[in-house]
């Protein structure tokens, strides 16, 4: 599971321009942290259901690869100021 919450994050960095310039170790690591908070926070609202959103089992949720192929396609576009 954690493999999976980590290798689409890395594969976006390691392609991503911000400011022309490639993301360093400390952005991927921001990535990397922020995917795995809302991995889990997707996770509790499964077990401990807001309203009706949420199905009261323990599904671990997590990223999906359906996304990075447009992902990576759009991450090294330099946007013009």
């Amino acid at each position: 599971m954690f493999v999976a919450n980590v290798t689409p994050v890395m594969l976006i960095a390691s392609v991503a321009v911000y400011n022309g310039e490639a993301f360093t170790a400390i952005d991927t690591a921001l990535l990397i942290q922020a995917a795995m908070l809302i991995a889990g926070i997707g996770t509790l609202i499964q077990l401990y259901p807001v309203w009706r959103i949420g199905s009261r089992l323990p599904v671990v949720m997590g990223l999906s690869f359906t996304f990075l192929s447009a992902m990576m396609t759009l991450a090294p576009v330099r946007r013009r100021s």
